[in-house]
């Protein structure tokens, strides 16, 4: 018996975002019942910067928020420790504003607010489990993410940041990219083709991290072994169909398949190998049947949506900073 199911990109720059903004939203009302409390939104003057990409990574190295919740104490004349959550979002245009809840006040000054913060508008307003939920909804509106941004190492981007000890004993929610923890247990046999090789001294980007990630299939056994084939779970279904396989129940994500076989998956990866000039398959993959070869040709060349060979996050940058495609 085997198993499939699709690899998930944890990350709030795809479409998992939904589902780490509910996430974040029902532990933000849970932690701020019954506390006093505001929400900040804080702007940029655009006339300041040359960009929006000079807008982010200015902010950031000078750590706009950070000073400013600093001299919000001071001027408070108390610890703001473990009182506030901070959550980036992106106006029309890509640029950047902020969205801050900050527990234990009732009001603040908008003057106070506009001469501390000093780089452009801010707005205060009460804190309600309406405005708690606003802040989790989006990080980006209409024009989406900034493509720049996919260009950012790995890691570096933190949509979600909160003042230590503000979750108290739970967890802090995480935004960071990764990959579903139950796919890939410690010690298991990992079975699939080669992958890229990473340069020494490079970082994978944000974009690079998303597209390998998030149109993967993986497939194990009963023994513990695992094995990726590069394409949509419904895509690796329809291939199990053609095959002669049948789903027979599906339990925590996972689809349990009959009637199929480890040739056949490789065979399937050999061909999405080959047809988007990666790596060969590993020796299992030789083995495959002419037909099982046939199937997944006919699969791949089907009509179906596949991933594109140039990622549509970076077309969009190439657009955007140079007014050229690729």
């Amino acid at each position: 018996m085997l198993y499939i199911k699709g690899r998930t990109t944890r990350s709030w720059l795809t479409k998992y975002g939904y589902i780490l903004a509910a996430k974040l939203a029902n532990r933000l009302v849970e932690r701020c019942k019954g506390e006093k409390g505001v929400k900040l939104e804080l702007t940029y003057e655009r006339s300041q910067f040359e960009g929006p990409q000079d807008l982010y990574h200015t902010a950031k190295q000078k750590r706009h928020v950070g000073r400013f919740m600093h001299k919000l104490g001071r001027w408070m004349g108390e610890s703001l420790s473990g009182r506030w959550l901070c959550k980036m979002e992106f106006q029309k245009g890509g640029y950047l504003h902020w969205h801050i809840i900050l527990l234990g006040v009732t009001y603040i000054p908008h003057d106070v607010l506009t001469r501390l913060w000093s780089h452009g508008h801010a707005w205060v307003s009460r804190i309600t489990k309406r405005r708690l939920q606003y802040v989790c909804k989006y990080v980006a509106k209409a024009d989406g993410v900034p493509a720049f941004l996919y260009l950012e190492p790995m890691r570096s981007v933190k949509i979600i940041r909160a003042s230590p000890g503000f979750w108290g004993d739970v967890e802090d929610p995480s935004d960071e990219l990764e990959e579903e923890p139950d796919e890939l247990p410690p010690n298991a046999e990992i079975r699939e083709p080669p992958t890229e090789l990473k340069l020494k001294g490079s970082y994978i980007s944000i974009g690079q991290a998303i597209d390998r990630q998030q149109c993967k299939t993986v497939v194990r056994d009963d023994h513990g072994r695992f094995g990726n084939v590069d394409l949509d779970p419904w895509q690796v279904v329809e291939y199990v169909r053609r095959c002669g396989g049948k789903i027979v129940t599906a339990e925590n994500g996972w689809l349990a398949v009959r009637d199929f076989t480890w040739d056949k998956v490789w065979a399937l990866a050999s061909a999405v190998s080959q047809e988007r000039g990666r790596a060969a398959a590993p020796e299992a993959a030789r083995s495959r049947s002419a037909a099982s070869r046939s199937d997944a040709i006919h699969l791949i060349h089907g009509g179906n949506p596949t991933r594109q060979v140039i990622p549509t996050w970076l077309r969009d940058f190439f657009l955007e900073t140079y007014g050229m495609g690729v």
